[in-house]
């Protein structure tokens, strides 16, 4: 659920053509469940933003 937090609050910080570079391991192997970075992505992406 704190992925999942972090992920709905990161979100609010990308718009519509941004560019994202992770550089780590940010999905869910790295932190079991949602991700921590690409959480946010996961969450932009649902939401509709075109990144």
């Amino acid at each position: 659920e704190a992925n999942r937090k972090m992920g709905a609050y990161g979100s609010t910080l990308l718009n519509d053509g941004d560019v994202i570079l992770t550089h780590c391991n940010a999905g869910s192997l790295a932190t079991v469940d949602y991700g921590t970075a690409l959480g946010v992505v996961r969450v932009a992406w649902e939401q509709g933003k075109k990144i």
